[in-house]
């Protein structure tokens, strides 16, 4: 989910108080990136009339113009669903619906496809361990009596080519069929304990990490094998009051046979997640 940095207000003159936030901009650095999406995974009212070619005119396209197309994360899909399964579950707790995920697409380049190189998977683990914060890895370092240059030696030395961190505590491991939500778990023969174990620790979303890039805004960024991936979860605060119970009886009549964005947040995050599940690869 996006991050709100703030709540603002601004009253001018023989008008009424204006209220407005300021988001943490998702699609960043945005140079590169030639398609935008805001996907609702509903269908009334969500297509957006495309710009020219040639033009300057920077156009966010919706649901129905993404069409049948996917995201192909590759090997990072597992933790792209694990963290919209978590982040749609608490939403659906805090009774929010009507929220988007915002994709940004640009190619990638032939060196960025090939970025496994020590040094660049030793930048990376520092920030993916450590958020990037050079004093919390010295503290790290400090206190586990060990420097901070053989962990991370060790943990990218451990990693697999495709940059997926199982080999790390907690990190998301894509060959691994128990982080995947789309597969279910079944015993391993160890006993309901270590079922009992598997299933807590899979519920804390916290524990859903995986090898960021070393690149600006790396928290919503994720490289796929052809394309990199601006991502982001925006627009929840809209909960089901009376006012969209109402709504959705009025688009039950005005859009029969269609899916539209006020349903109950249950239904919403259900329909979110196998969207989500079945336009991704």
């Amino acid at each position: 989910m996006v991050k709100f940095l703030g709540l603002h207000n601004i009253k001018l003159k023989g008008k009424k108080r204006l209220y407005f936030i300021v988001m943490q901009s998702i699609f960043y650095p945005d140079e590169r990136i030639r398609e935008r999406y805001d996907i609702k995974a509903c269908q009334a009212s969500r297509y957006v009339l495309p710009e020219k070619d040639g033009s300057q005119i920077i156009t966010v396209l919706k649901d129905n113009n993404f069409g049948d197309n996917k995201i192909n994360l590759g090997s990072n899909r597992a933790w792209f669903l694990q963290q919209v399964q978590a982040d749609t579950e608490l939403l659906e707790e805090l009774g929010v619906l009507d929220y988007s995920l915002l994709v940004g697409i640009t190619e990638l380049h032939s060196d960025e496809k090939n970025s496994q190189d020590l040094a660049s998977l030793v930048q990376r683990v520092t920030k993916s361990l450590h958020h990037g914060s050079p004093e919390k890895s010295a503290n790290h370092a400090k206190s586990t009596g060990s420097t901070l240059h053989e962990e991370i030696s060790h943990s990218a030395a451990t990693l697999p080519v495709n940059g997926v961190m199982g080999s790390l505590p907690g990190m998301v491991d894509s060959d691994d069929p128990q982080t995947d939500p789309t597969v279910h778990h079944t015993s391993t023969g160890h006993g309901a304990e270590a079922d009992s174990k598997y299933n807590m620790i899979a519920n804390i979303p916290g524990l859903n990490r995986r090898l960021l890039l070393n690149t600006p805004n790396n928290l919503h960024i994720v490289d796929g094998e052809e394309y990199r991936y601006f991502l982001g979860i925006i627009d929840f605060f809209v909960t089901y009051s009376l006012k969209k119970k109402l709504e959705n009886l009025w688009k039950k009549i005005r859009f029969p046979g269609q899916s539209f964005s006020t349903v109950p947040p249950k239904a919403y995050a259900e329909r979110f997640k196998k969207y989500m599940a079945e336009h991704s690869e």
